[in-house]
């Protein structure tokens, strides 16, 4: 599949910059490499919408609530008498609570390099436009890299 780009990768860069926000869907088109027409199908095929208001709770939000549980659920084991020691379901949450926090705090898939790059595209198109275009340009080049 090297130097090829499928239009199932096409279809979930696009979908990445839609769920993002702030690329209007020209733009998305224009950098996956689509027509608008397009785009809309998969948009509404897909639910695009729905899901963008699904992703409202950012990375940072759900890793301060996991921290929450599993605060108060600590809290709760130790405040016990010594002769009630941890039950298995409270060994599985906690288990369970590590892992989740592990994976959103170490993992950096697709839609996390596309977020960095959409907030720097922001921040440098507020200071140099021309040179923004340029770098999205070769952003786009590397996102579909690393899609293959």
């Amino acid at each position: 599949m090297a130097g090829r780009t499928t239009n199932k990768q096409k279809q979930d860069y696009a979908r990445t910059l839609y769920l993002q926000g702030g690329l209007s869907q020209k733009e998305i088109a224009e950098r996956v490499g689509v027509t608008e027409a397009t785009l809309s199908r998969w948009q509404r095929k897909e639910g695009w919408k729905d899901m963008r208001a699904a992703r409202s709770v950012t990375r940072a939000e759900q890793l301060r609530r996991l921290y929450a549980q599993m605060a108060s659920m600590m809290d709760a084991i130790e405040g016990r008498p010594a002769d009630k020691p941890i039950s298995p379901s409270e060994a599985d949450s906690v288990a369970k609570l590590t892992k989740a926090i592990k994976a959103l705090e170490t993992e950096t898939g697709l839609s996390e390099t596309v977020e960095v790059f959409m907030r720097f595209g922001s921040w440098m198109r507020n200071r140099d436009p021309d040179l923004a275009r340029k770098f999205a340009r070769l952003q786009d080049q590397y996102i579909k890299t690393i899609m293959q």
